[in-house]
């Protein structure tokens, strides 16, 4: 056990030599500050309209040009970074959260508890999930809090999936039974025992659930039936430079190259993460 403790935190320190990890983290980490901080540096409301400057080229006030809303591009990215960002991290606490509890219980109490709960699992994951994302989009409306709706209905029935197969194989673990044997709670044994053994699987888990977020989302502004105009995201910038895409290319590359960037760091560090959690590598 000493020398497994041993091997993991040497693979641990192993991740900041690795350029891709330390690359995607500071990249996350500058994209998140921006997010933050950014709107209260950038000149331009990205919120204010000016159809006069629509389509506008790069210059000197506005280095990237302007939307087709006469919005300065810099300052959509910026605001498009947090909305983006927030869209993502709430749906996959959401999905997260609700996946697991319902993967828990189902793998803990078996029977019936699971039989009726997996069900509905394989009822959600039948319905292909793209689709059921604009169908929900659709009938809720242009809204930030409705697109995290329409993308948690079925994100959660994943983490659902893996932590019950999961658990199914923890909960026949010696140690487990002989906490049952010594008079403890369901509640105890699933708090105590089972949530920490599988939380190297949520970590990995929910950095790829990050980027699968943020390429549905996209894709669904994309389509017109994301977040209003008022709160642009990379996806309706997309949207908008699709039909000017020769005569202003910027306002399809640049949004395009920072969701490309943005999935490709958490999908680096989800491999990464992997790669450090697998026991085989132990």
């Amino acid at each position: 056990m000493k020398e497994q403790i041993l091997t993991s935190r040497n693979r641990a320190a192993e991740l900041w030599h690795s350029p891709q990890f330390c690359m995607s983290m500071a990249f996350l980490g500058g994209l998140s500050l921006v997010a933050v901080i950014g709107p209260l540096l950038s000149a331009y409301n990205p919120n204010l309209v000016e159809l006069s400057l629509s389509g506008a080229q790069p210059s000197a006030e506005h280095l990237l040009g302007c939307d087709l809303l006469g919005r300065d591009l810099l300052a959509s990215l910026i605001f498009g970074a947090k909305t983006t960002l927030y869209i993502a991290g709430v749906t996959v606490i959401i999905t997260a959260s609700l996946g697991t509890l319902i993967g828990l219980f189902a793998g803990y109490f078996g029977g019936l508890i699971d039989t009726v709960l997996m069900r509905f699992v394989d009822i959600v994951l039948a319905f292909p999930g793209f689709l059921l994302n604009l169908a929900l989009a659709s009938l809720l409306g242009p809204s930030i809090n409705n697109i995290i709706l329409a993308i948690s209905a079925t994100g959660w029935a994943s983490f659902a999936r893996l932590v019950r197969g999961q658990v199914l194989t923890l909960k026949q673990r010696e140690y487990i039974t002989a906490s049952k044997m010594l008079g403890a709670s369901d509640f105890r044994i699933i708090y105590y025992h089972l949530l920490p053994a599988i939380y190297s699987l949520l970590v990995v888990t929910t950095s790829f659930a990050l980027s699968s977020v943020i390429l549905v989302e996209a894709s669904i502004s994309f389509l017109g039936l994301g977040a209003p105009d008022s709160a642009p995201t990379w996806g309706s910038l997309l949207n908008q430079g699709r039909k000017v895409l020769f005569e202003t290319p910027l306002l399809s590359v640049m949004p395009g190259f920072l969701i490309m960037l943005t999935v490709l760091a958490f999908n680096f560090i989800g491999d990464r993460l992997r790669d450090l959690f697998d026991p085989r590598e132990l």
